[in-house]
């Protein structure tokens, strides 16, 4: 009766390290990708000024950092933009100042 408790016990055991083993893992994983995604969130975020090549005069635009953040997490980051000082006087364009903030 007591060898079958114990081994009853032991194979409790050996499940429950199992299951924190792999609970370690994926809290691992989730940290890991949430301090890769904040890391991106934070280089894309603000304004910045750029030349633009269109008009080949200064810019200030937005990135769309939440979107280049979740672009990160599969891969490279899709940068856009979110707002350019020069769209009011020309409308949007082709965004071909994106090619200066790749990584």
């Amino acid at each position: 009766m007591i060898t079958v408790m114990a081994e009853e016990m032991r194979r409790w055991l050996v499940e429950l390290v199992i299951l924190y083993f792999f609970a370690v893992l994926l809290g691992v994983t989730v940290l890991s990708m949430a301090a890769w995604f904040g890391r991106t969130y934070a280089r894309y975020c603000g304004k910045r000024t750029i030349y633009c090549p269109e008009t080949g005069t200064l810019a200030m635009i937005e990135i769309d950092a939440l979107h280049a953040a979740l672009g990160s997490l599969t891969g490279d980051p899709d940068i856009q933009l979110l707002r350019c000082s020069l769209w009011n006087q020309r409308g949007r364009c082709s965004q071909p100042c994106v090619k200066q903030l790749r990584p």
